[in-house]
């Protein structure tokens, strides 16, 4: 389709410049009616919610007109698109503290592993050979390291960890069930 895009398009179509004004409106209406659709989508089921508050609000204003009542010119509006804004929301803060609870999930699993391997009487020589007693000390380490209130501080300007449906699951899942059903 998109190789030979005049077997599915007419030329007229393909070359908006030479359509009247009448046909040219069409299709821009056309255009806006899908985009709000899709933008609706989201509201409709939910993951809206999910979204960084730049791209909620941008999302709003697809399907409703505004965003809190301001268009797409409102300085607060434009204001969600700066880094310092982003960093300062709670979006962010939840990212960096779902990607906290996972590092520290992640060192437990190490140093439980390591644990069971060390304390196996059969896997003796096998755990001097390979230093385990460091390696555990240094996966205690870092799980403290990464259980310690500062490490949000630390995860700061990285992207974090999607919470993936974590804010409220339970009325997602309702509105994505509602929406379905339409």
């Amino acid at each position: 389709m998109f190789d030979t895009p005049t077997v599915v398009f007419s030329p007229e179509l393909l070359r908006p410049e030479l359509q009247d004004r009448e046909a040219f409106a069409a299709g821009m209406e056309l255009i806006v009616e899908s985009q709000r659709l899709a933008a609706q989508a989201y509201v409709d089921d939910g993951s809206i919610e999910e979204a960084c508050p730049p791209l909620a609000a941008i999302l709003t204003v697809m399907a409703r007109g505004d965003w809190q009542g301001r268009g797409l010119d409102h300085p607060e509006l434009r204001l969600l698109f700066t880094r310092e804004h982003l960093l300062a929301s709670s979006w962010y803060r939840q990212r960096l503290e779902v990607q906290q609870a996972r590092d520290v999930a992640l060192w437990r699993r190490h140093v439980a592993d390591l644990e069971a391997f060390i304390a196996r009487p059969s896997h003796g020589d096998e755990a001097v050979r390979l230093g385990l007693a460091d390696r555990l000390a240094q996966a205690r380490a870092m799980l403290a390291t990464v259980s310690a209130p500062e490490h949000v501080v630390r995860l700061q300007g990285t992207i974090g960890a999607d919470p993936m449906g974590q804010s409220r699951p339970e009325e997602r899942l309702t509105k994505q069930v509602e929406s379905a059903k339409r």
